[in-house]
C-alpha cells in the first residue's frame, strides 16, 4: 500500500481539518457495509479529536457533554430531532 502525507504548520492545521471533516462525515455516510462504517466512523472521531486539542479540549470532554445534552433532550436513537423553536408560544 503506497501512502502519501501532506504536513500542515500550526497556523493552517484548522483550516484544513475543517474541510476534512465534511470529507470525513461524506465518506461515513457513503459507507455500504459495517466494516466500512466503522473504519469511516474512526476517521470522523480523529479528525473531531484533533480539532477539539486544536482548541484545547479533549475528546472526553466532548463525551461527557453529548451524554449530559443526551440525557437532557433526548438522542437520536429514535430517529426524532427537533426542527424549530416557535418564540412565540
Amino acid at each position: 500500500m503506497h501512502r502519501e502525507f501532506t504536513a500542515g504548520n500550526h497556523a493552517l492545521s484548522l483550516d484544513i481539518r475543517f474541510p476534512r471533516s465534511s470529507e470525513e462525515v461524506d465518506e461515513l455516510a457513503a459507507a455500504h457495509t459495517t466494516e466500512s462504517l466503522l473504519e469511516e466512523a474512526a476517521d470522523v472521531l480523529e479528525v473531531l479529536s484533533a480539532i477539539a486539542v486544536e482548541r484545547g479540549a479533549a475528546l472526553a470532554t466532548i463525551v461527557d457533554i453529548a451524554r449530559v445534552k443526551r440525557d437532557e433532550r433526548g438522542g437520536f436513537d429514535l430517529r426524532l430531532w427537533l426542527d424549530g423553536v416557535d418564540p412565540q408560544p
